[in-house]
């Protein structure tokens, strides 16, 4: 796993668990005055982060997008202080067809994807080409090839997955997800965690809608 830390010498932390095939490029623009943040990145190891990155820090958020709700809950366990957690776009069985993404759909992009296919997967994270074509300006750098890589790995990790304890306090999900179908996302939180997850009108990549990581704690938490 790979962490990016911006450091505005502050004493509480922002862990973001990243989607898969990312890096840290599109959340650069998500500034904050009030936390120093680490992006965690690529889970093709998920070893737990090293005590020494966190270990100064008096208060941890939690912030997981995707793929990275599963990496965050796998985690969890191994870190102290943290005092909220928020879920976007992810459920704790992401290859499942009624929880998750279908597995249909899954073994397809898995088999499929490489460096044509890759812009069509992340159109199809987006309701509007606007936000789509802002993206692309500041996209993962990563090669298909190693995106390819972590998609196996998940895929190992996940159905070895023995039912870790739901670790989240608040959930937000884009009603238009084309990604992780909002229906199943849905019916996850509401049947199997019984939460009240926040329903919004974005796809499976929302973080156009706010200028900085305070604006997405303070909805999670309305």
């Amino acid at each position: 796993m790979n962490t990016y830390l911006i450091n505005n010498n502050s004493k509480k932390l922002i862990l973001f668990f990243n989607g898969w095939s990312m890096d840290e490029n599109h959340l650069l623009r998500l500034k904050s005055t009030n936390y120093d943040i680490l992006i965690c990145s690529d889970y093709q190891d998920l070893s737990p982060l090293c005590n020494d990155k966190l270990k100064n820090y008096s208060d941890i958020t939690i912030i997981a997008w995707s793929m990275g709700v599963f990496a965050a809950n796998k985690l969890k366990k191994y870190l102290n202080n943290v005092s909220l957690s928020i879920a976007i776009n992810g459920t704790l069985k992401p290859i499942d067809d009624k929880y998750g993404i279908p597995e249909a759909i899954f073994e397809a992009t898995l088999n499929n994807f490489n460096a044509e296919t890759r812009e069509k997967f992340y159109k199809r994270m987006f309701k509007n080409n606007e936000d789509f074509e802002k993206f692309l300006l500041n996209q993962s750098k990563r090669s298909a090839n190693d995106q390819k890589r972590e998609l196996i790995t998940l895929q190992n990790y996940i159905i070895k997955e023995n039912g870790s304890k739901n670790c989240f306090d608040r959930v937000i999900i884009g009603k238009y997800d084309k990604i992780i179908p909002a229906k199943n996302q849905i019916r996850f939180w509401n049947e199997t965690e019984k939460s009240n997850p926040v329903i919004i009108e974005e796809g499976h990549y929302p973080f156009f809608r706010w200028q900085n990581y305070e604006e997405i704690i303070e909805y999670a938490s309305n």
